[in-house]
C-alpha cells in the first residue's frame, strides 16, 4: 500500500469516525426523547386504572 492510499484510508476512517460520533449522539437524544414518552404513556395508564378500579368500588358500593 502506497502512502497516498494509506492517507486516504486515514481520511475515511477519520470521515467514518466523525459520521458515527454525530449518529451515537442523535441516537442518544432520540433514546431520551422515547423514554420519556413511555413515562408519559405510563402515567396516563395508571392514572385511567386508578379512576376505573375507583368507578368499579363506587358501583360495588351502590349495589350491596
Amino acid at each position: 500500500m502506497d502512502k497516498r492510499t494509506a492517507a486516504s484510508a486515514h481520511k475515511r476512517i477519520d470521515n467514518i469516525e466523525v459520521k458515527l460520533a454525530s449518529h451515537e449522539a442523535v441516537c442518544g437524544e432520540r433514546w431520551k426523547e422515547t423514554i420519556l414518552r413511555i413515562k408519559r404513556i405510563e402515567g396516563v395508564m395508571v392514572a385511567a386504572t386508578g379512576g376505573i378500579i375507583a368507578m368499579l368500588v363506587a358501583i360495588l358500593m351502590k349495589v350491596t
